[in-house]
């Protein structure tokens, strides 16, 4: 029996054999693969102690996603259905921490774009793939090149002494230096293209200028829709930019994901603009 609660930021599961593990990896398959959490759920939020809510979703009612990695209905023919099937269930077969956190990125990922297509479809995208790029470096036990080593080690020197100093100025100068104390012990050794270009490598993917483009789109989304946004005007050009780097930003996401279960061969990078890549 597999028992599954989805709580208000934690999922628990359970499998009493491994027939059960064996069948969740494999409708883990195929959630991805058709863009479609493949079980009911429920969901329950409590706080201070207290059950708020506790409701379980129909079958009928599962999230599904349009940025799936294939046009399932019309590209079979050019990518292998049952060897993707068999190569993504071996990677949630594993059980491990990073393929459980892979499980709560895709049901999130779903989750985002069932029967929403504006900006808040776009503004968790862009925090999937962020959060994405974070799990990979930490699971793979990333950065593993002298150079990025070597960097980290700098950083964390210069940041130490940093600190030491700025500390020793909080008695006397007061919250200014405190908050500036904390900001600088919390500063983390890459940013995230440095991150993002470290995990691509370790998937022996090659970061091209299209990649490199996709993740100027993802930044600049990100800091619009997150901080700057202005949203009492918009032209229709604008609308259309909003879907197009939403779905360029979910194609990134699939492209990560599909190397992670170890796929190669044509995939689908952007689904509104409908274009395809070899990976």
């Amino acid at each position: 029996m597999l028992e599954v609660c989805e709580c208000a930021n934690a999922t628990v599961r359970r499998f009493d054999s491994d027939a059960d593990l064996q069948y969740y990896a494999f409708m883990n398959a195929l959630a991805f693969i058709h863009g479609t959490n493949a079980w009911p759920y429920r969901i329950e939020y409590w706080r201070a102690g207290r059950k708020i809510t506790d409701q379980i979703t129909a079958a009928s009612r599962l999230a599904k996603t349009s940025h799936t990695a294939w046009s399932i209905e019309i590209g079979k023919a050019q990518w292998n259905y049952p060897d993707t099937v068999k190569k993504v269930a071996a990677f949630f077969e594993t059980n491990s921490n990073l393929s459980k956190e892979i499980s709560n990125i895709l049901f999130l990922f779903r989750e985002a774009d069932y029967r929403v297509h504006s900006e808040i479809t776009t503004i968790a995208m862009c925090a999937l793939f962020e959060n994405l790029v974070q799990i990979l470096f930490r699971e793979r036990k990333l950065p593993k090149t002298e150079k990025m080593i070597k960097t980290k080690e700098l950083f964390q020197k210069a940041k130490a002494e940093v600190c030491e100093q700025i500390g020793q100025q909080i008695s006397t100068k007061g919250e200014g230096y405190e908050r500036l104390h904390k900001m600088v012990s919390d500063a983390h050794p890459f940013e995230i293209r440095a991150m993002s270009q470290a995990v691509f490598e370790s998937l022996d993917l090659v970061w091209s200028d299209e990649i490199e483009t996709i993740f100027e789109i993802w930044k600049n989304a990100r800091n619009d829709l997150f901080h700057y946004k202005s949203r009492a005007m918009r032209s229709d050009d604008k609308w259309k930019k909003i879907l197009e780097d939403e779905s360029r930003i979910a194609g990134l996401i699939n492209i990560l994901l599909l190397k992670l279960f170890g796929y190669s061969g044509q995939m689908r990078c952007s689904a509104i603009e409908e274009k395809y890549r070899q990976i």
